[in-house]
């Protein structure tokens, strides 16, 4: 008999552990203990069901920890191997990205620019190599131009947007300096 009556499959040592087991994996009946609310007390009642629910949420939370510690592990274990794959995929295609004196203005322009190095295609396939390194550095020049330019033009603007607070920053800074020097 247990601290809530006698409910039949927690007479044994056995019978519990399967019926423990079972309510571990879903399969619970509360109405076990409804029996003891008429022939004995309540308290019994409520104090066996309390437990059954005692015992699911503790179960819940040793399974979500179990699962969460697998995860874990497998992820550690895994982030070394990823971290390892990506740095030999960026030092097998570095050499890719490296800028070429014939075809760079090809291969490194920006869209939509790079749309159009479709029309120039032609001219670099039938020129010799010494103009074909010139027309490739005007190419360049041509392309990366207006990039230069835009960036040129917001570094400009944020310097001019930043230069009074900055001023403001460096005259309170001076002051409070001032006010140190005049306490000693």
């Amino acid at each position: 008999m247990l601290i809530f009556g006698p409910v039949p499959e927690f007479i044994t040592l056995t019978s519990t552990f399967i019926m423990l087991f079972q309510v571990s994996f879903g399969n619970w009946d509360f109405t076990i203990f409804d029996k003891l609310g008429e022939e004995y007390n309540l308290t019994y009642m409520y104090l066996g069901k309390v437990y059954l629910i005692v015992y699911i949420l503790f179960n819940a939370v040793v399974f979500v920890n179990l699962m969460v510690a697998l995860l874990t592990n497998t992820h550690s274990s895994y982030a070394l191997i990823v971290k390892g794959l990506y740095s030999n995929n960026i030092n097998q295609i570095a050499n890719t990205y490296k800028h070429d004196s014939y075809y760079g203005g090809l291969i490194s322009a920006t869209p939509p620019f790079n749309f159009f190095m479709i029309f120039l295609l032609p001219f670099y396939l039938k020129k010799p190599n010494e103009v074909l390194r010139t027309t490739n550095l005007m190419v360049m020049k041509i392309v990366y131009f207006p990039l230069f330019f835009f960036q040129f033009f917001i570094f400009g603007l944020v310097n001019l947007v930043m230069m009074p607070f900055a001023y403001f920053k460096t005259l309170i800074h001076k002051c409070l300096i001032y006010k140190r020097k005049k306490k000693i």
